[in-house]
């Protein structure tokens, strides 16, 4: 099988692609220069991936290069959506499969106790991401969206993961809230007070004072070529 990755980042879930397909071949893009090295440097004993500088929207690949596609966190960051979708199906074979992995503020982390701060954190997050030019509701529009691209047999899921449940160790490390809480303070979005707040519960958390269980939910969408 040959697997386009659309979004490969440092390659974490590239090495998860070839384990699904240990008889194929993995083709792993990424627009970011920086990724594309972190990712060749981490696969470059993989004789079965290819890491690509590339753009969604002008792929450099054949007609009918790739069996099966897959987006993860990518298109909500891409302004023309329509595009990227007419280059995804047209690199895919007839019949091959496009996957497409996004979130939805609709439905955001969930945390279980809720922290008193978390309305207004997730408000100034959106807000940030959003003034980048990301669609951060395009979880639920996901379907409509792979039908109008020309997509069939569209099917869609909510895959839900708890740390109460799957790998708790992983899905914290996921969050790394060092980074996302300095770009909201460089931002301006959330008072000093409620960051200082913030930083304390997570020092609390972080050394076992308190106990905090995290939800968090994937929107998948897959429609055929």
């Amino acid at each position: 099988m040959r697997v386009l990755e659309v979004g490969c980042g440092p390659g974490f879930a590239t090495e998860r692609l070839l384990e699904l397909v240990p008889d194929g071949r993995v083709t792993a893009i990424d627009v970011d220069p920086e990724m594309v090295a972190r990712a060749g440097d981490r696969l470059r004993d993989c004789k079965r991936v290819q890491v690509v500088e590339a753009s969604v929207t002008a792929l450099p690949f054949a007609d009918n290069s790739f069996d099966a596609v897959t987006a993860r966190l990518v298109l909500e960051h891409v302004p023309d959506r329509a595009a990227a979708l007419r280059e995804l199906r047209r690199v895919l074979r007839p019949g091959g499969r496009l996957f497409v992995v996004e979130v939805d503020d609709g439905w955001p982390m969930l945390t279980d106790p809720e922290p008193p701060f978390i309305a207004e954190l997730n408000a100034a997050a959106a807000a940030m991401i959003e003034a980048r030019g990301a669609d951060r509701r395009l979880g639920r529009g996901l379907p409509q969206l792979l039908a109008a691209a020309g997509f069939t047999d569209v099917a869609f899921n909510v895959v839900t993961l708890h740390t109460a449940v799957d790998d708790a160790t992983a899905l914290r490390r996921m969050l790394n809230p060092t980074v996302f809480l300095q770009q909201l303070e460089e931002a301006d979005l959330v008072a000093p007070e409620t960051l200082a707040g913030i930083r304390d519960f997570i020092a609390r958390y972080e050394s076992g004072e308190l106990q905090l269980e995290l939800m968090l939910a994937a929107f998948i969408a897959s429609g055929a070529a």
